[in-house]
C-alpha cells in the first residue's frame, strides 16, 4: 500500500502539462480579499486549490515518541489574515488540532493550538506549503506512565487539490515533551465543507429537477 501510494504521488509531480492557471477569485464573502486572492490562486495536478475561511482536516498517519504507534486527529483551522509579517504573499491561520495515537497497550492523546501561515511563492511548481507553530497537552496512558505534559511542536505541510471539495495534504510534525522527542508523518483530507453544502444542493436540485421532468413526460404520454 506504501508503494502504491508513493506512485500515486510521484504520477501526480512528474506527468507533464497537468499544471494549469486561470483566474479566480478567492473568498466571496470576503471582497477586498477576493480581489487579493486572484493573484494567489494555485493549480494542482488534480483541481485549482483554493486558500479557505475555513479548514476541516481529517488526519491518518504515524506517531512516534518511545515506540511507533499509529495516529488518527483532526485538524479545525480559520483565516485571520491575507498577509504574513515578511511576506504578503501567504495567508495565515489559527488551527486546533487533536487526536489520539496507540498501539499495543499504549496510547497518547495530543490537543494541539497553532499558528499557521499558508505560502504561495511555489504556485508555479503546483504546491502550497504551509508552516506551523504549535503548543499544546500531550495525554500519556501506558505501563509507566499515566498523566498530561505540555508540548510544543513544528509542522510542515504541502497542500493539494484532488477535487473542488476535498483537499490532500502531507505533513511532517516534530516536537519535544516529557523530555523526549515525538514526531508524526501525516496524511490529511480536507473537507471544504463551505463549498461542499452548495455542491449537495445543486446535486439534490438537478436530480429534482430531472425527477419532476421525467414525471411530466410520463403524464404526457398516457
Amino acid at each position: 500500500m506504501q508503494k502504491s501510494f508513493l506512485i500515486f504521488i510521484l504520477a501526480v509531480f512528474l506527468t507533464p502539462n497537468v499544471f494549469s492557471h486561470s483566474e479566480h477569485s478567492e473568498h466571496s464573502e470576503h471582497s477586498e480579499h477576493s480581489e487579493h486572492s486572484e493573484s494567489h490562486k494555485i493549480t494542482y495536478g488534480f483541481k485549482t486549490y483554493l486558500p479557505q475561511t475555513r479548514n476541516y482536516n481529517l488526519e491518518f498517519g504515524s506517531f512516534w515518541e518511545t515506540t511507533n504507534m499509529y495516529w488518527l486527529g483532526g485538524q479545525f483551522g480559520f483565516f485571520i489574515n491575507d498577509s504574513c509579517l515578511f511576506s504578503s504573499d501567504c495567508h495565515q491561520y489559527l488551527e486546533l488540532t487533536g487526536g489520539l495515537g496507540g498501539r499495543d497497550g499504549q496510547t497518547h492523546g495530543l490537543l494541539l493550538l497553532g499558528y499557521t501561515e499558508e505560502f504561495y511563492f511555489l504556485k508555479q511548481k503546483g504546491l502550497a506549503p504551509s508552516s506551523s507553530l504549535q503548543v499544546g497537552a500531550m495525554t500519556y496512558s501506558d505501563p509507566r506512565r499515566s498523566y498530561t505534559k505540555g508540548t510544543v511542536a513544528f509542522t510542515q505541510s504541502l497542500t493539494m487539490a484532488a477535487h473542488e471539495n476535498l483537499n490532500i495534504k502531507l505533513s511532517a510534525r516534530v516536537g519535544f515533551a516529557d523530555h523526549h522527542i515525538w514526531s508524526q508523518a501525516v496524511l490529511s483530507l480536507g473537507l471544504r465543507l463551505d463549498s461542499l453544502v452548495f455542491y449537495i444542493g445543486d446535486k439534490m436540485k438537478s436530480f429534482g429537477n430531472e425527477a419532476l421532468d421525467t414525471g411530466k413526460t410520463l403524464i404526457q404520454q398516457k
